[in-house]
């Protein structure tokens, strides 16, 4: 019952945007029903789930066959030309871009900015606000990555106070917040 809409998926075309890509197909899956077909782990149990399944890969196949424009994402979907096999080549693609040497190199990069970013060095041109919940996403999309290892979240307190120490305003309410905690607060 649900209309579905190939026009509604974003291109991807460009390998450093892989993060939003990701996100936003997934979502635009979820709210068009086909959301299984990007799932690695689904596998439909009765033979009315394999019928539907399978027109939804075949579906999911001609969205990713108009989407996916990067290098690696065409030669995926000439790969798997004759089955229309949508699933395999999201999976594969999942695969590339979070464990290939590639995506070794961008968590590197990922880690050198979250580790050496510092707000108030006349690089950041937007907000102190906007600075934290960018650096925020950084943790995530190396989250995302990098899935054998969490930066603990008293880890991540302390890389943001060093991110942020040359702001006076920020290093006040942490002055403030150890004064608090010392006094049993």
């Amino acid at each position: 019952g649900i209309k579905r809409d190939v026009t509604q998926f974003t291109t991807f075309k460009d390998e450093a945007k892989w993060d939003n890509w990701h996100r936003t197909t997934l979502a635009q899956a979820h709210a068009q029903g086909v959301a299984d077909v990007l799932d690695p782990q689904y596998s439909p149990s009765t033979y009315d789930d394999k019928e539907l399944f399978k027109e939804k890969q075949v579906f999911m196949y001609a969205v990713l066959d108009k989407t996916l424009q990067t290098d690696k994402g065409r030669a995926l979907v000439r790969h798997y030309q004759d089955t229309f096999d949508a699933q395999s080549i999201f999976r594969d693609l999942q695969a590339y871009q979070e464990r290939s040497t590639k995506a070794n190199i961008d968590s590197s990069e990922l880690l050198t900015y979250i580790t050496t970013a510092k707000l108030g060095d006349g690089t950041w041109k937007g907000t102190t606000h906007a600075f934290i919940l960018h650096w925020r996403d950084q943790i995530r999309k190396y989250h995302s990555i990098d899935k054998s290892f969490k930066f603990p979240m008293s880890l991540q307190k302390t890389m943001l106070e060093n991110a942020v120490h040359a702001i006076d305003e920020l290093r006040v309410i942490k002055t403030q917040a150890l004064q608090l905690e010392a006094s049993g607060g």
